[in-house]
């Protein structure tokens, strides 16, 4: 079973925040099967059933071409071991003023994490992003084509 990278298109008004500063998809979340492990405000890292759901309008998945049975171990594992952190709301603010030295290893932004647990695979998703913490979810989608096999999209 390969890793996949769910990007999404959000609606509440958080996600329209980042919307507005950064365009769409405003979240993504990393997909294993049937369960995916994201951070998420108010919730922190947690590793949840994937299912579609308000107030998402718009899902596309991403099918990583190249990436081996051990590097999906090794992300996933990483992964497991997030879960329970906090959101990264410091981070984000870094994230808008553009200074990644306020990256936190004990909080997590969606983005941030998910280019984290890749690069512990050796797997760059964001190539022009030196730290996670500089990485937006519409910024590392930008670039699925250098790294995705298969994308489809599920409206909802």
């Amino acid at each position: 079973m390969k890793l996949e990278l769910a990007y999404y298109y959000g609606t509440s008004f958080f996600d329209r925040c980042v919307a507005w500063w950064d365009n769409d998809p405003t979240h993504v979340a990393i997909k294993y099967g049937e369960e995916k492990i994201e951070a998420k405000p108010f919730k922190g890292v947690r590793k949840v059933h994937w299912r579609l759901y308000s107030p998402y309008s718009k899902v596309v998945v991403c099918k990583l071409k190249h990436i081996t049975d051990e590097q999906s171990k090794i992300v996933w594992s990483w992964l497991e071991e997030q879960v329970g952190k906090g959101y990264d709301y410091l981070g984000i603010f870094g994230f808008v003023i553009s200074d990644p030295k306020i990256e936190n290893p004990k909080r997590w932004f969606c983005s941030e994490l998910s280019e984290a647990a890749f690069q512990r695979a050796g797997i760059i998703l964001t190539p022009t992003s030196e730290y996670p913490s500089e990485v937006s979810p519409s910024m590392q989608f930008s670039f699925r084509n250098s790294w995705s096999e298969e994308i489809y999209t599920v409206t909802t």
